[in-house]
Parts: structure tokens; C-alpha cells; sequence
């Protein structure tokens, strides 16, 4: 017996009605049904497994909970016409670049030469950085410095910008994913091991030791001034190394030359 291929399409039709009948698959009174939206198939036109399924869903929300806008721009200072990046950070505004303001007395290029300047900042002796008399660089009439130490305190930093103290750089770090991880996240993705997530360009200047005028460190650590005095002789100090991810802290005779950050006033 010979089949039109309309019959032979009728007939299959029918078998599939039956088979999907007494599979329950075309209940409405709770059977199970399965259906294949285009979310559940793959590229290849095949249904994904529902392990892929959760997978794709838990990296699509990895991606969407890490995904970081940076804003900044760059700014001028009046007092030399160096131009700086910026960058927020939270509710904070940072420079994103290392001060880089030639005073009078007190402050370096690493090791003395030019190019180290222009590409890590100068290097300064807290009273320095701070802007507080000569007296105070060498650690004399520590009572009176002190008593000059404003809130927020704009030392050597542009107008309108100011030195941060230890609680704002621990608000930057506790923004940025805690101590054990902010260093790596804060640090330049060139120049040393960082990812530079939010723009915060931080990069390893060393630091100058008043005995004998010692260099060290540079391109491998970095360290940043903070108002905050620990005792009469140290302040507080941040630090990021290549040795480790995070950002520490720890203070400094004032008589060392470290880098400076500038951050915004409110």
C-alpha cells in the first residue's frame, strides 16, 4: 500500500497526540510539562541542563554585583600649574596621582633625580607635608606643632583639597573591600602588581630615610603621609607593597620622606 507523504504527516501526527496522551504530557490537571523557553536552550539549539542554567544565572549576577563606574577628571593647581587626576571613591573625592609640589625646604625626588618625581611625587617630611614651621621638621616644640593641626588640615596640599587623616584613608579601605584586599585593588595595574579597580592609581615611590638620606623601596612599596600623629617623633603612615594585597598602616619617624595624597574637601 502506497501513502501520500500528507497522510504518512497525518499519521505521525495522530501517533505523536497518542503517545503524548498517555504520557501526560498534554494534561492541564498537574502533569508534568516540560517546555523549552529560548533562555533554556543552548548555542548549539540543545536544551541546557538545569546545573547549566544555574550557572549561567549565578555569573551573570558575579559579573552585574562587580561591575565598578569610575568617576574622575583631572584639575589644576594655581600654584604651579601641575595638572592632577581625581577620582571618587565612595563619598570621597582622591587625587589619583601622588602630590608632586617643589617647596622650599624638606621634600625629594627619588634618589635625587627628576624623572622619579614626575612619575611617583615628591617625597616629605610629615611637617613638610603638613605645612607647619621648619621648627617642626626637626621634631622641635612638638606641643606647639600639634596645637596647629586643623581639622581637616590642607598642609601642602592645592586649595580646596586638604592631607587625609587615618580615618579617611580606613574609610577608603573598608569601602574598597577591607585591609586584606584594598591594597591590590588600589594599587596601579602597571608598575607592579594591582588592579586598579577603582582608579585610585596608587603607585610604589619608596621612601627617603633621614639617616644617611637613604633611598628604598621604590617599585616595590609605597607609602603615603596621614595627618594623624601617633607620638611626638611619628604619625601614622598607609602602606602597599608588592609583597602582600593589602593596605596597612603603621607610623613613621616624622623625619622620613614618604608620598602624599590629597584628598577633596566636603
Amino acid at each position: 500500500m502506497i501513502f501520500s507523504k500528507k497522510a504518512i504527516s497525518l499519521l505521525g501526527s495522530a501517533i505523536l497526540i497518542l503517545f503524548l496522551s498517555a504520557c501526560g504530557g498534554g494534561s492541564t490537571d498537574g502533569g508534568s510539562n516540560i517546555e523549552l523557553s529560548s533562555s533554556s536552550v543552548g548555542d548549539s539549539g540543545y536544551p541546557l541542563s538545569s546545573s547549566s542554567l544555574q550557572k549561567n544565572s549565578s555569573s551573570s549576577l558575579d559579573l552585574s554585583s562587580s561591575s565598578i563606574v569610575i568617576i574622575g577628571g583631572t584639575f589644576t593647581d594655581a600654584r604651579d600649574n601641575k595638572e592632577y587626576k581625581w577620582v571618587e571613591i565612595g563619598s570621597q573625592t582622591w587625587m589619583a596621582e601622588n602630590l608632586n609640589y617643589v617647596t622650599t625646604i624638606r621634600s625629594w625626588c627619588y634618589d635625587n633625580d627628576e624623572s622619579n618625581c614626575a612619575q611617583y611625587g615628591r617625597l616629605y617630611y610629615w611637617a613638610t607635608a603638613m605645612n607647619l614651621p621648619d621648627s617642626c621638621v626637626f621634631q622641635k616644640n612638638e606641643k606647639e606643632c600639634s596645637s596647629q593641626i586643623q581639622t581637616p588640615h590642607q598642609g601642602i596640599c592645592p586649595a580646596g583639597w586638604h592631607l587625609p587623616s587615618n580615618v579617611e584613608w580606613t574609610t577608603l579601605l573598608d569601602f574598597t573591600g577591607g585591609s586584606s584586599v584594598a591594597g591590590i585593588k588600589l594599587k596601579s595595574a602597571t608598575g607592579w602588581d594591582g588592579t586598579d579597580d577603582y582608579g585610585f592609581n596608587a603607585l610604589p615611590g619608596g621612601r627617603r630615610f633621614n639617616l644617611g638620606g637613604a633611598f628604598r623601596e621604590v617599585r616595590t612599596g609605597g607609602y603615603w603621609w596621614t595627618v594623624t600623629e601617633y607620638g611626638s617623633g611619628t604619625a601614622y603612615y598607609r602602606r602597599m607593597s608588592s609583597e602582600f594585597t593589602f593596605l596597612s598602616k603603621g607610623d613613621e619617624a616624622k623625619n622620613n620622606g614618604l608620598s602624599v595624597r590629597c584628598v577633596k574637601d566636603n
